[in-house]
């Protein structure tokens, strides 16, 4: 039996400089995970699906090299959900709009 069950494949996704294309994987976790970060990520913490899945898009200012930015985002627990993360969720979740704000 394998440890964690792959789901599928999402559609490429591309950062906004289009510099970086990302090919997402879904898994089905059987066991607990220890995930292991990079310079490129700020934060790292867990959103069960089923929370997003009934999550309104918010509108947030978050801070990046560009300085602020107001931007579509999920909130949960304190810690925002945005960019690249925030696209590739609506993909897996099937969310054809966003806010209208």
């Amino acid at each position: 039996m394998r440890e964690h069950e792959l789901l599928g494949q999402l559609p490429l996704v591309y950062a906004r400089t289009r510099r970086v294309q990302v090919a997402p994987f879904v898994f089905q976790l059987k066991t607990s995970v220890i995930v292991k970060s990079n310079e490129e990520v700020a934060e790292k913490f867990w959103v069960p699906l089923s929370i997003l899945d009934v999550s309104e898009v918010n509108r947030t200012e978050v801070k990046d090299d560009e300085g602020n930015l107001n931007v579509e985002a999920y909130i949960y627990g304190g810690n925002t959900v945005w960019g690249l993360t925030f696209r590739i969720i609506n993909i897996l979740l099937d969310r054809k709009e966003t806010s209208t704000l």
